[in-house]
């Protein structure tokens, strides 16, 4: 079996096997498990050694514990909080730039944005969160060995053809402007829903988190455009899976049907196609909104479905809008601060 191949079923293993999980023991907050499982092994990455695991789960339980007392000790003092938010964002946006393993970002971005939120209704519930999050994450990391155990890479020819070269990593001005415009975009987001206390609506929060840590975003109209398609493409199909659980609402068929679904992923994503990066930014689009549905208790989930993947969608639109409309404001910051220098040329005496 090729690598591709491997890769593809091992993210529909994986992945399968933490919505089974997440669906039949329905401990708080399981739907991030699946995401978290489907974001690490959809990266074309080796098994993690035990140095990153173990980085891995001292991140997530860190981040619980330190996103619980941040929601104790700050959340009463409105503007020292945003002050700590905003730092602990420039800081995490700064590590990711700088090449610092992205599911571990998210991961720890994830749970001090929503641990808050939680708390600012009730202190049980953002510890409830904080647990149900460290859990998840921990389960997902198992997940992801478990899958590598069961498909290993194969092994590799004798000859291998030279690996293209690795980009150099920003220099840490570029970094700094990188975290900066990041910030701006995730941190008035995450001060309404703690203002206006959005808890019914933390999936959408978690969504723009993880989308905002992708580097494509901010590279360009194009980029913009691909991640908007994605929400979208991942919105459309959360709901004909959605629709085909109403008609057949049974456990073994959301097993199924949810390895069916990722072995199309996995198909498009490893492919190395046109649509590779469509189908990768609609991934995490389409666990959010199928996991938070499935995994609710509240009666009315079905009506309010397809508004979820309505405020998802405009989620994704705000991201990339917002991303494009602060990057074109430093770049004319830009260009304002050398026109005075390019403009001051020394007089040149020309011979006649």
């Amino acid at each position: 079996m090729s690598l591709t191949d491997t890769r593809i079923l091992r993210l529909a293993l994986g992945t399968t096997i933490a919505m089974a999980l997440a669906q039949a023991v329905g401990w708080p907050f399981a739907f991030i498990a699946p995401v978290f499982t489907a974001m690490f092994l959809a990266a074309p990455m080796p098994c993690p050694s035990r140095q990153v695991v173990t980085v891995l789960v001292a991140s997530i339980l860190a981040t619980g514990i330190s996103g619980f007392a941040l929601t104790m000790t700050l959340l009463p003092y409105l503007l020292v909080y945003v002050g700590a938010l905003a730092l602990i964002y420039l800081r995490l946006f700064y590590q990711i730039s700088g090449g610092t393993n992205p599911f571990m970002i998210v991961m720890i971005l994830v749970g001090v944005t929503a641990i808050p939120v939680l708390g600012q209704v009730s202190s049980n519930l953002a510890l409830v969160f904080s647990i149900g999050f460290s859990f998840s994450g921990v389960v997902s990391i198992g997940l992801v060995l478990l899958a590598h155990g069961l498909l290993p890479d194969p092994e590799p020819p004798a000859a291998l053809p030279a690996s293209p070269r690795r980009q150099s990593p920003p220099s840490p001005d570029e970094r700094l402007r990188m975290a900066v415009i990041s910030t701006a975009v995730v941190a008035p987001v995450a001060l309404l829903f703690v203002y206006l206390e959005l808890t019914g609506e933390l999936v959408t929060l978690i969504f723009i988190v993880t989308l905002s840590v992708k580097p494509e975003i901010a590279a360009g109209i194009e980029a913009s455009k691909k991640n908007i398609a994605g929400a979208i493409v991942g919105g459309a199909l959360s709901i004909g899976f959605y629709e085909l659980l109403v008609i057949a609402p049974s456990f073994v068929f959301l097993i199924l049907l949810t390895l069916g679904a990722m072995l199309v992923f996995g198909g498009q994503i490893f492919s190395g196609g046109p649509r590779a990066v469509l189908f990768a930014s609609s991934l995490s689009t389409f666990l959010i909104i199928v996991g938070g549905a499935i995994g609710s208790d509240d009666a009315e989930v079905g009506a309010k479905f397809y508004l979820r993947v309505l405020q998802i969608v405009l989620a994704g639109v705000y991201v990339v809008v917002a991303f494009s409309a602060i990057e074109s404001l430093f770049v004319r910051r830009q260009r304002k601060n050398r026109a005075p220098y390019q403009n001051s040329s020394p007089n040149v005496v020309r011979m006649p």
